[in-house]
């Protein structure tokens, strides 16, 4: 027999704000890994307001629901088993790689409108920029990188099994469209997350089915260089056995600023991303554009602007050679299985970049010493955040 169990957190409390860490205790019961669900509400506190008071302009959350977890650790037994650092980060460069469409998490199901069940119980559409109260939207989490996604059935009946979840910094919020200049801005914004709560399926113990002991899962290692004014960059990452893949890119320099959504239409750089289009939804916007697709905050644009070439060595011998940003390109798209979401090169360089490789089988014994090598064209410098994840397999004996 199986059931559904709820769960709240062991350090719950009314809001949780950005920075902020969120710690769920699973039952010591035979538990689905898989079926894990983590719900929450959230609402960001509005940035600018017309100078003679009343009229909020409103920010956003970012339609993945993942975005929230800046870092997410799992311990058993008080032993840490795994840390992702910059977990948002990466989720959002998988799912942008991987999906041409985000998958349904929330009840906002576009970018600045949404739907909403009114007191006679019809189905009306809002603009949520300017006006109303601050609304509060339903998320919740149902797909994971890791120990999360890989660990299926788990016996913790005689073990404790936590998960840490550091909130990320507000910047992953972005602004709505402004159309007074009438207005006195402030930075000191919050986000809050309220009525957290997961679900899992518990199964019985008559129903004997197979439960792990000896588990291996997608483990990642990360390091990060410094906010550099231009692209020359070089990062190194030291580690020892086998290798899924590598995965580096660069955090645009302003990504801890304000400048609203980077998306077409959506932005009050019209000299950028065009004129303001409210009424279309971000997939009409889409159909009828194929640059500044990324539809998020400026936290999460992989900026590859300026970069003339990069290359990876591994213990000293070249594994690529200095490899153009249309060749990058061609990498990425043989690693993702297509990138259907990114339209053309100039967009993958201005807002998507990455650079994924796979290099096949490495010994379990090997120790590599991966260098990322980026060497900076002749325009106008842009700077950013060299970073640079691992992916291999870990195993855990539970």
């Amino acid at each position: 027999m199986r059931f559904i169990k709820r769960v709240q957190p062991s350090n719950m409390k009314p809001e949780f704000l950005n920075d902020d860490t969120i710690e769920i205790d699973l039952p010591n019961q035979i538990i689905d890994l898989s079926s894990l669900k983590i719900y929450y509400e959230a609402s960001v506190d509005p940035v600018l307001k017309y100078a003679t008071g009343g009229e909020y302009f409103k920010r956003f959350m970012p339609r993945l629901s993942q975005s929230i977890i800046q870092e997410l650790d799992i311990y058993i037994d008080n032993k840490p088993v795994q840390r992702i650092k910059e977990y948002n980060y990466l989720f959002n460069i998988l799912n942008d790689g991987l999906n041409e469409y985000d998958d349904i998490d929330s009840d906002k199901f576009d970018t600045l409108q949404f739907n909403q069940i009114n007191t006679d119980n019809k189905v009306i559409s809002s603009i949520d920029i300017l006006y109303g109260e601050q609304n509060k939207y339903h998320y919740f989490i149902d797909k994971y990188i890791g120990f999360l996604n890989d660990v299926k059935v788990l016996d913790c009946r005689n073990r404790n099994v936590k998960i840490v979840i550091k909130l990320a910094p507000k910047w992953i919020t972005y602004r709505g469209i402004s159309a007074s200049a009438d207005v006195s801005e402030t930075y000191n914004h919050t986000y809050r997350i309220s009525n957290v709560f997961a679900n899992i399926d518990i199964i019985s113990p008559d129903e004997y089915v197979s439960k792990e002991t000896d588990i291996v899962f997608e483990d990642y290692k990360y390091v990060e260089g410094l906010k550099e004014t231009d692209k020359n960059t070089l990062l190194t990452l030291k580690h020892k056995g086998n290798i899924n893949y590598i995965l580096s890119t660069f955090k645009d320099e302003n990504n801890q600023s304000d400048s609203g959504l980077q998306f077409v239409g959506a932005n009050d750089d019209t000299e950028t991303f065009g004129s303001i289009t409210i009424n279309q939804t971000q997939e009409e916007k889409k159909i009828s554009n194929n640059t500044y697709l990324l539809n998020n905050s400026l936290y999460f644009k992989r900026n590859g602007l300026n970069i003339k070439n990069c290359q990876y060595k591994l213990n000293g011998q070249d594994i690529t050679p200095l490899m153009s940003i249309t060749e990058i390109y061609n990498v990425a798209k043989k690693f993702f299985n297509g990138m259907k979401r990114v339209k053309n090169i100039n967009s993958f360089q201005n807002e998507f970049f990455c650079f994924p490789i796979d290099i096949g089988k490495v010994p379990d014994d090997m120790i590599s010493e991966i260098e990322w090598v980026v060497k900076a064209d002749n325009r106008s410098p842009s700077g950013g955040t060299g970073i640079m994840y691992i992916s291999y397999d870990k195993s855990y004996k539970i």
